[in-house]
């Protein structure tokens, strides 16, 4: 029997769990076409359905084997396959070395140049809230620089965008190629090394952002949820991992470069509002 596996759009190192990247996988198959099951899913992976939902649900892991099998009935590139395998290995190697050596090419992975590590300095950048957006607007303005256009849209001053152009290409998180400007690498990475002064200003200034968006934006271009619920403190890391995978899930699912029209910001927040008394 002849299946036909298609190659997913979507970017596997946005993902820190093998899991996701298959729901993602299926879930984009599934947009494409509603009678799509996790049966057909299965299938197209040479994998029996009851194994594959075990896996989906936890309950069951991957050899290394299988994972690379699996990932090359999903046409991964060579570093996709070594990526997504040292995902199941980090999780479900025989030894904790085995374990071990799979975490530290998982790190150096994410290091590649579709990242940007940010360092202190570039962070003092960073922090100013446009920045970022700007960097998406050249993106979606393929490269062409608008000041005034910029400008307007971020309500922001003339100066304040050509100042932040000019920081931005200093600080080498844009390069300019044939009289355009383009991002040197698709994703940001902040790492903890970096002042939590500046990465409380950054995200102040985001949800200064949002409470603007509450009052000018109407409910068809932003949604705002608020939900107050008990939980066990020793909780807390796996909820902050659940947001995590939510937020790479949204990320693979919406982002789409080559037919944006906006720039938008996702942002959530998890913390602690009283504590019961001991």
């Amino acid at each position: 029997m002849l299946t036909e596996v298609i190659a997913p759009s979507l970017d596997v190192f946005c993902f820190l769990d093998f899991k996701e990247i298959l729901l993602a996988a299926f879930n984009e198959r599934k947009a494409r076409d509603p009678k799509y099951s996790l049966r057909a899913f299965a299938r197209d992976l040479d994998i029996r359905s009851p194994r594959l939902s075990e896996i989906l649900n936890g309950k069951y892991g991957l050899s290394g084997h299988e994972a690379r099998r699996i990932g090359e009935r999903l046409e991964f590139s060579q570093e996709q396959l070594d990526y997504f395998v040292d995902l199941v290995m980090a999780r479900h190697g025989r030894s904790r070395a085995e374990r071990q050596l799979a975490e530290t090419r998982l790190e150096t992975a994410r290091q590649r140049p579709g990242f940007t590590k940010i360092t202190a300095g570039a962070f003092d950048i960073i922090s100013r809230w446009y920045n970022v957006p700007l960097l998406e607007m050249l993106q979606m303005n393929k490269g062409r620089v608008d000041i005034e256009k910029f400008a307007h849209s971020l309500g922001v001053s003339d100066k304040d965008v050509e100042a932040a152009l000019d920081d931005l290409t200093n600080a080498g998180l844009l390069i300019e190629a044939d009289g355009f400007l383009h991002k040197n690498s698709r994703y940001i990475d902040v790492r903890s090394s970096t002042p939590a002064e500046k990465i409380r200003e950054f995200h102040k200034a985001v949800l200064m952002q949002a409470m603007r968006a509450i009052e000018t934006q109407g409910m068809e271009t932003r949604k705002s949820a608020t939900t107050y619920l008990t939980m066990s403190s020793r909780q807390f890391k796996a909820a902050r991992k659940s947001i995590e995978l939510f937020e790479q899930r949204f990320i693979s699912e919406y982002e789409n470069e080559d037919h944006a029209d906006a720039v938008v910001c996702l942002s959530m927040q998890l913390f602690e509002v009283a504590k019961a008394e001991k």
